[in-house]
């Protein structure tokens, strides 16, 4: 393999030399072999050994031609502006206004101008397109928007580059596109001036460009219109309210009789009683939608089972369930266990009074919570069924028994026992060791039979109730009595008092006291204490004891004996000493409260009871009787007074008789008329002079019933009293509700005939609100304020105010349908100002014909629509003067420039500061005012 790749190797070094191969095929004459060198002779401008490479200033991709920006191949200079061939014999160059120069198939040169500039011209005019303003040297581009008002469907220049033409679209008209004549639409800047202004139809029709206005020659309307309009392409009748129709030839919805066209209204046609009135497809008839209940052509029916009185809006007595108003029934709604059935026209169920112990919430068809045993429905009570003894009873879940929740303390289904650790039923009281055994227990129960408390007591606690010590035990602690300590020596035995409060001794015979240190009872004068005897007190003693302080004998008399030693009669005895006792029977004749021996105790003295007299108590005087003159005598009263009864006392004069009750207690009598009691009442329903009429208020003596504002005057009246004669009540109605019943209110009402219905003001006038009288006939429609107290105008057009009287300033006075004057765009009307929409460079602006938009008259300089632009030649505060680098006299501004004023010399030029002459700064060969001489040398 080697010696065929060295084959190769030295195959190839011998080979001779080849354009395409060793010379980029730019070989004109190649010689030589490739392992000496090729001479390659190369083609076009090629260079290099192997013609690779093409100097800059030629193609490069072909190296026979000038690279872009030279000419004259071979020589290929590079393009500058003195090598540019003037436009016109004489003309310059590119007139400063290059921003390059190029060439042209490598064989001149030409400018590339600033935009707008004309490069078929060397930049010395405006391109297509493109124009200069008057006494402005730069070139503008035309433009849709500043040139044609954005309303073009071109813009081109006009040839003499002086103006833009605009081609205006739909029906645009004037040299800037800006005017939409008046029968078109140029309020709508949807429309595009490509329609017919409202009111106005025909666009682009047989008359041509402009729209025909619409008025009675156009279309027919019978006189009823409001106004004529048009959508754009026909004209349109705007019927009158109460018309409607294309030719308003026929009546509006819920008006009939064409051409009268009455207005179908409840209160007219339908009795009042209808929530909706419309008229027939023939609108010859009004059709009733009733309200409520109410039916028949004209809603003037209120079918019994409903409430005229409630404008038929619920259920008459005796019926439920609005609107269906079922008649209550005893048998079908209270399962026939009720005596009567009845409800409130609101309700929806019948109100049944069901039997004892049923329930009316389940139609009487079951017990009430707490009965048992339907339908007898016996009530569960904690007397009947829990021994009195329940906190709470009711009945089972099957109502067939009843169940007790017991009181504390009490057990058994029936609550007739007592709970366990209480005792004593039906008390029931609970055992405790504080209330049953004072405390003095560790342990309480109760007995078997559950009758008393079994108390542990504590040592030296005596049983049942640990409330007293032992005997010999004494003190709240039940401290044990010892005979030494505590009796001295004097006692033969100790043990406690009865109370356990003290050590009782058992004292020798005279001595006594806690610890017989003093003398016993009967016994005076400790340490000797002798006996008491009978003696010491007369014979007359059934006792005799010491006085207490063991000094003295004390006696006990006996009972018709007193004194200290029974020594004179006792009260109530008299005559010593055989001492008799006062007898009731003996001395009072059986008829005294007491009876009293006298104070000398030598005779007895009465004191009668009830009514009896006399010394002995033996006289029983009128008015009194009975058999311990106790009583008062027939037809008295008031014993022990016992008043007799009188017409006049007691009656009040106005009765026929009187006579005492059965107790005595007081006179009954038999009244005149319809006096009652005393004879001194009498019924309100009655006169209150005679009582013998019905009293104003009442009717229909001698039942006399109340007048009533809700029974009888649909609860609509301030009062209601009875007419003169008393035959019927009269009503003194509220507010504006109706006589003789109250029971209208009229339709310019509300509420309750208080207030202005809807779209009626001024209570109580109640005017109906009314386009025509409150809103000048310049309002789509007409409400009223929500307070009722005026009516609120929804304006058309632009009128506005309260009753759309007012055309605001900026909008034409007539119709108010349009701009005014120097306002533009309806319906906004935005005034046209300077400063709005002039950039506040105008001397004076107004609205164009179809007030649509402003028209400027620029002040010194400014151009533009809007007055928005300065041209780039004039400058100052307000385009008042020339721009630095130009000279005037102002306004006749134009650029310095090289061309023009330095002889295109000048490596700069400006004004000279004054505006008056072109400063020339001249290239550096050149020399003079307007660089018009070379510098020496």
């Amino acid at each position: 393999m080697l010696a065929i790749i060295l084959t190769l190797a030295l195959s190839q070094a011998r080979r001779a030399c080849d354009s395409s191969l060793d010379c980029n095929n730019r070989g004109g004459t190649v010689t030589g072999v490739v392992s000496s060198g090729c001479n390659c002779d190369c083609t076009d401008k090629w260079e290099g050994v192997a013609c690779e490479t093409c100097p800059t200033h030629y193609d490069q991709v072909t190296c026979n031609s000038c690279a872009d920006g030279r000419i004259g191949y071979p020589a290929c200079t590079t393009c500058s502006v003195g090598m540019v061939m003037p436009a016109v014999p004489g003309g310059g160059n590119c007139y400063g206004l290059e921003v390059a120069v190029v060439s042209v198939l490598g064989i001149e040169c030409k400018c590339v101008c600033q935009k707008g500039y004309d490069p078929d011209e060397n930049c010395l005019h405006c391109a297509p397109g493109y124009y200069v303003p008057l006494g402005v040297p730069t070139c503008w581009e035309c433009r849709l928007d500043t040139h044609c008002s954005s309303h073009a469907l071109s813009v081109v220049d006009d040839g003499s580059r002086k103006m833009c033409n605009c081609t205006c679209r739909n029906m645009w008209t004037g040299t800037q596109c800006q005017t939409c004549p008046v029968s078109y639409n140029p309020a709508d800047p949807s429309d595009d001036c490509g329609g017919c202004l409202v009111g106005y139809f025909d666009y682009g029709g047989g008359t041509g460009t402009v729209c025909r206005r619409c008025d009675t020659t156009t279309i027919a309307c019978n006189g009823n219109e409001a106004s004529i309009t048009s959508d754009g392409t026909t004209c349109q009748c705007v019927c009158l309210p109460q018309y409607e129709g294309t030719n308003c030839d026929g009546c509006a919805q819920g008006r009939v009789n064409y051409p009268a066209c009455t207005l179908c209204t409840s209160a007219a046609h339908c009795s009042d009683h209808a929530v909706n009135v419309t008229s027939n497809s023939a609108q010859t008839a009004c059709e009733c939608g009733c309200e409520g209940q109410w039916t028949g052509s004209t809603c003037d029916t209120c079918p019994m089972q409903y409430d005229a009185s409630t404008n038929c809006s619920s259920c008459s007595a005796n019926h439920i369930n609005y609107p269906s108003c079922v008649q209550c029934d005893v048998n079908v709604h209270c399962s026939g266990h009720a005596t009567l059935s009845t409800n409130d026209p609101t309700s929806k169920y019948c109100t049944c009074d069901c039997l004892p112990g049923a329930d009316p919430l389940e139609d009487c068809a079951k017990c009430l919570n707490q009965h048992i045993s339907y339908p007898t429905c016996t009530e569960c009570t904690s007397a009947t069924h829990c021994s009195s003894h329940a906190s709470t009873v009711s009945s089972d879940t099957s109502m067939t028994a009843c169940q007790c929740v017991c009181s504390s303390g009490f057990s058994s289904s029936d609550c007739s026992t007592c709970d366990v650790g209480y005792i004593q039923y039906p008390t029931c009281t609970e055992c405790t060791p504080t209330q049953h055994c004072s405390g003095n227990a560790p342990s309480v129960v109760p007995d078997a039979m559950q009758a008393v408390c079994i108390c542990s007591c504590s040592p030296g606690f005596a049983p049942p109730d640990c409330s007293s010590c032992l005997v010999g035990y004494i003190g709240s602690t039940c401290t044990e009595c010892d005979l030494m300590t505590d009796c001295g020596s004097h006692a033969t035995a100790v043990t406690s008092d009865p109370n356990n409060t003290a050590c009782v001794c058992t004292c020798v015979q005279g001595f006594g006291g806690s610890s017989c240190t003093e003398c016993s009872q009967g016994y005076i004068n400790f340490p000797t204490c002798t006996q008491c005897t009978p003696a010491d007190c007369n014979g007359h003693a059934s006792a005799v004891t010491d006085d207490g302080t063991r000094t003295t004998c004390a006696c006990t008399c006996l009972t018709e004996y007193d004194g200290a030693t029974c020594n004179e009669c006792a009260s109530g005895y008299f005559g010593y000493p055989t001492c008799t006792q006062c007898t009731d029977a003996a001395h009072c004749s059986g008829h005294s409260a007491t009876v009293a021996s006298n104070p000398s105790k030598t005779g007895c003295t009465c004191t009668c009871r009830n009514e009896w007299t006399s010394t002995d108590c033996s006289t029983c005087p009128p008015p009194y009787t009975g058999a311990d003159c106790d009583m008062c005598l027939p037809n008295h009263i008031s014993y022990p007074t016992c008043t007799l009864c009188s017409v006049t006392l007691h009656c009040n004069s106005k009765a026929t008789a009187v006579q005492a009750n059965t107790a005595q207690d007081q006179c009954v009598c038999s009244c005149q008329d319809k006096w009652t009691g005393d004879c001194s009442v009498c019924p309100s329903r009655y006169n209150q002079m005679t009582c013998d009429k019905c009293a104003v208020g009442s009717t229909d003596y001698p039942v006399c019933g109340s007048c009533k504002v809700k029974d009888h005057c649909n609860d609509h009246a301030l009062s209601a009293t009875s007419n003169p004669s008393h035959t019927d009540c009269v009503c003194v109605c509220r507010n504006n509700w109706e006589l003789p019943k109250c029971a209208t209110c009229p339709s310019k009402y509300a509420g309750d005939c208080d207030e202005c219905a809807a779209n009626h003001i001024t209570y109580s006038t109640c005017t109906l609100c009314d386009i025509a009288a409150h809103c000048s006939n310049h309002a789509h429609s007409v409400i009223d304020d929500g307070t009722r107290t005026s009516c609120k105008c929804d304006c058309r057009d632009q009128w506005e105010g309260p009753s759309c009287a007012s055309c605001p300033v900026q909008y034409e006075q007539g119709a108010c349908t349009s701009c005014a004057v120097n306002f533009i765009n309806y319906p906004n009307c935005t005034k046209c100002t300077s400063a709005d929409h002039c950039s506040n460079h105008a001397s004076y602006v107004t609205s164009n014909p179809s007030n649509t938009g402003c028209t400027c008259t620029c002040r010194e300089q400014w151009l533009g629509l809007s007055c928005d632009t300065c041209p780039s030649v004039f400058g100052g505060s307000d385009c008042n003067e020339c721009i630095t680098g130009s000279i005037g006299p102002f306004p006749s501004c134009i650029f310095c420039t090289s061309a023009t004023h330095c002889n295109d010399h000048a490596a700069t030029v400006t004004d000279d500061g004054t505006r008056t002459t072109c400063k020339c700064t001249c290239s550096s060969q050149y020399d003079g005012a307007m660089c018009d001489t070379c510098k020496v040398g």
